[in-house]
């Protein structure tokens, strides 16, 4: 599952690799997009999806699902699917991330949100066996131990991370767990 999923990419690794994914943006342009590049891709057909979060039971059980919906809020959607084996969240930041709203904030929102979703889903279930990989640029990554502490307000334990160069940017990839 990712649920910053912007143009797809993740959710086209995890087509390619036979895995069932599922994406989620806040943005329709976005979810145009990352629905347009997989069906270049060839997985056009089976991706499902919704808009404005009003997923049915069949649309949930597709190999492929994007929607639109704000991973700030209630991560109720999760409820509809099965628990997620891996969240890989590509944070948005520099020029994607085009409002007024922090991205510190954002980024502790969207673990707070997603941890309540796992604590809540499917009547009590939980995800302490999913492994949460968070991708993180810009402000994200310039204070030492901001990440450490975004996940420990939500209830998360930093297992390990990485610097890594992408193009041009630093970025910090780190794998969390529900604690």
């Amino acid at each position: 599952m990712d649920p910053c999923c912007g143009s797809g990419t993740v959710l086209w690794a995890c087509m390619e690799r036979g895995a069932r994914a599922r994406g989620l943006d806040i943005r329709p342009a976005f979810v145009m997009r990352c629905r347009n590049n997989l069906e270049y891709a060839g997985y056009g057909t089976l991706c499902g999806g919704w808009m404005r979060s009003e997923a049915s039971a069949e649309t949930m059980e597709a190999s492929c699902v994007v929607g639109q919906h704000d991973c700030r809020d209630s991560m109720e959607c999760l409820s509809s699917l099965s628990k997620p084996d891996v969240v890989i969240a590509n944070l948005p930041h520099g020029l994607n991330f085009k409002t007024s709203y922090d991205t510190i904030d954002y980024a502790r929102d969207m673990l707070s949100s997603l941890a309540q979703g796992c604590r809540t889903r499917g009547g009590g279930g939980s995800c302490e066996a999913t492994r949460i990989v968070l991708i993180a640029g810009g402000k994200l990554i310039e204070k030492p131990g901001l990440m450490e502490e975004l996940a420990n307000d939500a209830g998360m334990q930093v297992l390990a991370s990485a610097r890594v160069l992408s193009g041009m940017q630093t970025m910090t990839v780190a794998e969390l767990k529900m604690v």
